[in-house]
């Protein structure tokens, strides 16, 4: 009866000791989580800064082209504007930077802004005729 309880008693401890070792790995995996976040934060946030320059971009070109459609922007984005929001007509020195939103910076050769065939820089526009 002895050695059955010896057999018994090393096959607790065999039990035991994989639970341990179980346990340790479990440990070393969930240790290396901050490491892991912080790589991946490395790794991505370049492209998230690209990501947050293309949103920003859109978001700037959706108010332009709003307005250039006379609609208000909260029709085409998310803004924070009620549905009672007063549409919003294009003046003449905003063509300007509605310009620059659709061709960049304005100071170079770039295409006159032409909407449906309206050259924007035109004498309606506080332009000459082309």
């Amino acid at each position: 009866m002895g050695r059955l309880s010896d057999k018994l008693a090393a096959a607790g401890a065999v039990a035991k000791r994989q639970h341990d070792k179980i346990e340790a790995r479990a440990d070393s995996i969930i240790a290396r989580e901050a490491t892991i976040e912080r790589l991946t934060e490395e790794a991505f946030n370049p492209h998230e800064l690209l990501l947050d320059e293309a949103e920003s971009g859109l978001e700037a070109l959706e108010k332009e082209l709003a307005v250039l459609s006379n609609n208000p922007p909260s029709k085409l984005s998310n803004g924070s504007q009620g549905a009672s929001a007063e549409k919003q007509t294009i003046t003449p020195d905003q063509v300007g930077d509605v310009a620059e939103v659709l061709y960049g910076n304005t100071t170079q050769q770039s295409p006159p802004p032409v909407v449906n065939g309206v050259n924007l820089t035109g004498p309606a526009f506080g332009g000459s005729r082309t």
